[in-house]
């Protein structure tokens, strides 16, 4: 911490100068950033991280665009690391990078969303696949997305800036992290949802074809994997239904995120009981939540 004060006195004194900006100073925050990826950033001192970078990310510091694209995505990913703890709060997060909370808008919005369908993301290490999807799910209705944790050890950046792909929507739907497959499959039939993959495997049917209906009350976990290695064994042992877009041309799969549009835009004109909104007393739940920690504010 007190390294840290030092480093914001320096960059506050200095920070016109790009020489000492872009050299000494941002290696000290490089490190920081590696700390994210390392198991010592996902204890005690997540929070304090998110506290650092987001205050970081409003210095007007002679940073380069790359630096800046490295902090607002460092920054995004600490935020949802933290989002996926229940023993740490996550702290106000108010650095000028959330949208305009609009009150009565919201609860439009929430009206309109469905919980009886949700996304689940397994392997898919892409961060701008992921931004993506959360725009995708945002547009459709789709309030909360299940993400497995992937085996492998880093998240694909890119030299984009995350928030461009998504406007932001991440903020504004229920992010859910899993350790492990077997976590999230637990959760699945605790909470009475079934699950569906997308898969190639043998036994998956087309979408649409010869789909039995689903009760009202049921409810569905859709599974998109990543485009090279699909569903684990794991999840496919679990899955309730497997299945599939067809293909026409001489590829046989899809970009995980045209794909995730696909398939949910295919499910909730097949079965338009999916799309339920949510009750008012739960939507006076979420928007208060919103207010508490930040997240749309």
């Amino acid at each position: 911490r007190e390294a840290v004060k030092e480093i914001f006195a320096l960059g506050d004194e200095f920070w016109y100068d790009p020489v000492l900006i872009r050299g000494p100073i941002w290696r000290a925050i490089a490190i920081l950033l590696k700390t994210i990826r390392s198991p010592q950033g996902s204890g005690p001192i997540l929070p304090h991280i998110v506290t650092i970078l987001g205050e970081l990310n409003d210095k007007n510091w002679t940073f380069s665009p790359k630096q800046r694209r490295a902090l607002r995505q460092g920054y995004q990913l600490a935020v949802d690391m933290l989002r996926g703890r229940d023993d740490m709060d996550i702290p106000k997060l108010d650095h000028g990078m959330n949208p305009r909370f609009d009150k009565e808008k919201a609860r439009n919005v929430l009206r309109m969303r469905t919980k009886r369908l949700v996304v689940v993301l397994e392997g898919i290490t892409d961060i701008s696949n992921r931004y993506g999807i959360f725009r995708t799910c945002d547009a459709l209705g789709i309030h909360e997305v299940w993400i497995v944790k992937s085996q492998e050890k880093k998240l694909k950046l890119t030299p984009e800036d995350p928030h461009t792909l998504s406007k932001n929507t991440e903020r504004g739907l229920k992010v859910i992290n899993f350790e492990t497959a077997d976590d999230l499959i637990r959760y699945a039939r605790t909470t009475n949802y079934t699950i569906w993959v997308t898969s190639l495997r043998q036994g998956a049917v087309p979408l649409g074809h010869n789909m039995d209906g689903i009760r009202e009350e049921d409810k569905i976990a859709l599974v998109m994997g990543s485009e090279s290695a699909g569903i684990s064994d794991l999840m496919h042992e679990a899955a309730d239904k497997a299945i599939y877009l067809p293909t026409y041309g001489f590829v046989e799969s899809l970009n995980v995120n045209v794909a995730t549009a696909l398939v949910l835009g295919r499910l909730l004109d097949i079965f338009p009981s999916l799309r339920v909104g949510i009750c008012e007393d739960e939507i006076n739940q979420i928007l208060n939540e919103w207010k508490d920690d930040g997240t749309v504010s």
